[in-house]
């Protein structure tokens, strides 16, 4: 579906493939779909912040506990930016 959608949008509208793009499958996602760019977050789960501990706020992802969080990985962003620019510049 999202090769047909880019085709379709070809200019004016970006499709950007989401959801579970790291650096092992984004050249896939791209070759599969025909789109130039994806949008990820590469996330990575931590420690909750001192303000988690405020009883007026509550904190979570679902299923890793009440008070953890996420955050920006740098090492996977690198990661997924080296990946995507090998991909891009290959034959």
């Amino acid at each position: 579906m999202l090769p047909q959608l880019q085709q379709q949008a070809a200019g004016p509208i970006q499709i950007l493939p989401p959801g579970g793009i790291r650096a092992a499958n984004v050249a896939a996602v791209l070759q599969l779909t025909g789109c130039p760019e994806v949008h990820a977050a590469v996330r990575e789960i931590t420690e909750p912040s001192p303000a988690a501990h405020h009883r007026g706020l509550h904190f979570g992802i679902p299923g890793q506990g009440p008070l953890s969080c996420g955050k920006t990985s740098a090492t996977a962003l690198h990661q997924l930016l080296a990946a995507l620019h090998a991909a891009k510049t290959q034959p």
